[in-house]
């Protein structure tokens, strides 16, 4: 990343957190102040901390995706695993499905067969077009690119299933927020999604955000979900454990439910 580009991703920091959050990252960083400080708060007034938009743009547009992030698949019956427990088994064939961040695809070229419709929305165009070049055959495919978490382009009530894997782990609490208020209008009445997240807010690193999982399950109720499954295990000895995630299955419920 270039000198100037980190420039600006720092007075975007500033910007978007606030001269408290500031003093206090600053602190974390000699030492002074326990990180759990700086993510409460983050989660408090929703503020995006180190996990901006234009951070994730600018980190994800750049990033070498010769691997197609097979790179983050601890292996293949670890994928498989984590495949037949939370898609083949809440998807169903023919569905309209919507995948937030496919990244280089490598969920997206299991889910497009099964889909009527697969709307991908990433924040760069980078993994759009690697989506693009990789779902060649597949017509059902519906790239939008996101400039903001209300998803314009997707009609209310029209998705039954949602996906998303390595994704949502590097979201802001306000923008996890944001995200879940349209998946509220989007989708339709039963309606599954399962979405892969922080557990304890950033606690292990890898770029993790403040969200923890009574953070995720508070703003998936107040929209109008029900938490079917929170866990960390995927099958037998596979979990999402190594940076203290969650996998999160949740259905959208009817008005008045």
């Amino acid at each position: 990343m270039k000198s100037s580009d980190k420039l600006t991703i720092m007075l975007e920091l500033v910007r978007e957190n606030g001269l408290r959050w500031t003093a206090i990252a600053l602190g974390e960083r000699i030492g002074m102040i326990r990180p759990e400080r700086r993510h409460e708060l983050e989660r408090k007034n929703k503020l995006p901390g180190f996990n901006t938009v234009l951070y994730n743009r600018q980190v994800w547009s750049e990033y070498n995706w010769s691997k197609m992030g097979e790179e983050w698949t601890d292996s293949t019956s670890w994928k498989n695993a984590l495949v037949n427990n939370f898609i083949n088994k809440y998807i169903k064939p023919g569905q309209v499905v919507l995948e937030i961040g496919p990244g280089g695809g490598r969920w997206t070229a299991i889910l497009a067969p099964q889909a009527s419709i697969l709307h991908l929305v990433d924040i760069t165009e980078t993994t759009l077009e690697l989506c693009r070049t990789r779902l060649a055959k597949h017509r059902n495919c519906r790239f939008h690119i996101v400039t903001d978490a209300t998803l314009p382009f997707i009609s209310d009530g029209t998705v039954d299933f949602v996906w998303s894997f390595d994704v949502f782990v590097h979201i802001a609490p306000g923008d996890t927020l944001s995200y879940i208020q349209s998946l509220s209008r989007i989708m339709k009445q039963g309606g599954l999604g399962v979405i892969h997240h922080p557990a304890n807010g950033n606690v292990r690193g890898g770029f993790r955000s403040s969200v923890t999982n009574e953070f995720f399950s508070d703003a998936l109720q107040a929209n109008g979900f029900k938490v079917i499954q929170q866990t960390a295990d995927i099958a037998q000895e596979h979990n999402v454990k190594h940076h203290n995630d969650t996998i999160t299955v949740f259905e959208r419920m009817g008005k008045g439910a």
